[in-house]
């Protein structure tokens, strides 16, 4: 008896922190919804665009984000920026594989870019971006010479599956990359 209302406690314990988890998530793209180039988030109601080579693909039980070997892209829109611009407190949880013969030299390779712009300047210009090739996240308020962030200073690892979230609250922000 003691067991079944263990599991039963147990069982309560992670609906209410499932629960709890899902009742604050803005926006989730898992790519289940899709027709042409638009892809919806059922949460949000946000349509982002696939751009470039970028195509959804099923993998098993999942549909994943196929960027192919083009400059392909999801434009999130602006729809997105206003689901963002709505907090100072925020989760980017993305999982990400590069190609084992992928180059990730020179500049670009961003896993994600948000921006107010399509092409910051120096001083204008708002955006939170996490680049492949020196696992760097990086933000500014006006333009790139305000820019603050956080370096790895080695690219990301090729041919396997990896992890990536970055958490601000207010001014703080915190980078985790496999769980570290």
């Amino acid at each position: 008896m003691k067991r079944k209302i263990l599991w039963t406690w147990m069982l309560m314990l992670v609906g209410w922190t499932a629960w709890a988890q899902n009742e604050n998530v803005k926006m989730r793209f898992d790519f289940k919804n899709v027709s042409g180039a638009d892809v919806t988030d059922n949460i949000s109601g946000v349509t982002a665009k696939l751009v470039g080579s970028a195509k959804v693909t099923a993998m098993g039980d999942y549909r994943i984000l196929d960027l192919g070997s083009a400059s392909g892209y999801l434009n999130l829109t602006a729809e997105a920026g206003k689901v963002f611009a709505a907090s100072d407190n925020y989760t980017i949880s993305v999982y990400y594989r590069v190609n084992e013969q992928a180059s990730l030299a020179g500049n670009g390779y961003f896993l994600w870019a948000f921006s107010t712009s399509e092409a910051c300047t120096s001083n204008g210009g708002i955006y939170s971006a996490y680049r492949l090739n020196a696992q760097r996240i990086a933000s500014s308020t006006g333009g790139y010479k305000s820019e603050t962030g956080y370096s790895v200073d080695t690219e990301s690892a090729k041919g396997e599956w990896i992890h990536v979230a970055y958490t601000q609250e207010g001014k703080v922000g915190k980078l985790y990359i496999n769980g570290l």
